[in-house]
């Protein structure tokens, strides 16, 4: 919709039809998603107060603190309901400001598939990717691949075989924070440009 009043329920609905160029702009509240695929050239945007007015970026919230990750008049909630993953963002796709949260999924990325695109300024806390049969799931918070890009997010409180907070094949880190996320088996280490393992 055009409007707050004539807004749609879902950000899957909202992403019906959107083409190269589109923005969605999403209101705080928790909403349930099942693995929406965001698409190449469309932005999605959270954190807007329903006070707010029009699409300034200025009125919005971003669930940076440990003190708003779960507070729905702050935070734009995206919740995989612990059934599949929260979303995957193709080459192209950018999500901001929102929280993943209650992603499931038993290969990669609980929360988020970064499949070439963005996610930035978001939280992407207790989420889960578990094998239980071969423990090869990974990547429960974030599975990145294709050089996408996890950009000033935290990553916490996610669980998976490999790679707990993130995990993936080709992409760019850059400024978050990644922290209290728990590996089942395999977990392996990372070595960061300073040598710190």
């Amino acid at each position: 919709g055009a409007t707050w009043e004539s807004a749609k329920g879902t950000l899957a609905g909202a992403l019906q039809g959107a083409s190269n160029g589109t923005h969605v702009y999403m209101m705080a509240g928790t909403y349930v998603c099942h693995n929406v695929l965001i698409p190449n050239g469309v932005t999605v945007t959270g954190g807007y107060a329903q006070t707010s007015t029009g699409t300034d970026l200025s009125q919005r919230n971003y669930p940076g603190s440990n003190d708003n990750w779960d507070s729905l008049t702050w935070c734009t909630i995206l919740n995989g309901a612990d059934s599949t993953r929260v979303i995957t963002v193709n080459s192209g796709g950018t999500i901001e400001g929102c929280v993943l949260t209650h992603g499931k999924v038993t290969d990669k990325g609980g929360g988020v598939l970064i499949d070439g695109g963005t996610v930035t300024h978001c939280v992407l806390i207790n989420n889960v990717a578990l094998d239980y049969e071969n423990q090869t799931a990974k990547g429960g918070g974030a599975y990145i691949q294709n050089n996408g890009f996890l950009l000033n997010s935290v990553v916490a409180k996610n669980i998976a075989n490999n790679g707990p907070g993130v995990a993936g094949t080709d992409g760019t880190l850059t400024n978050n924070t990644i922290t209290a996320n728990v590996a089942r088996a395999n977990c392996g280490t990372v070595t960061d440009d300073d040598g710190n393992v």
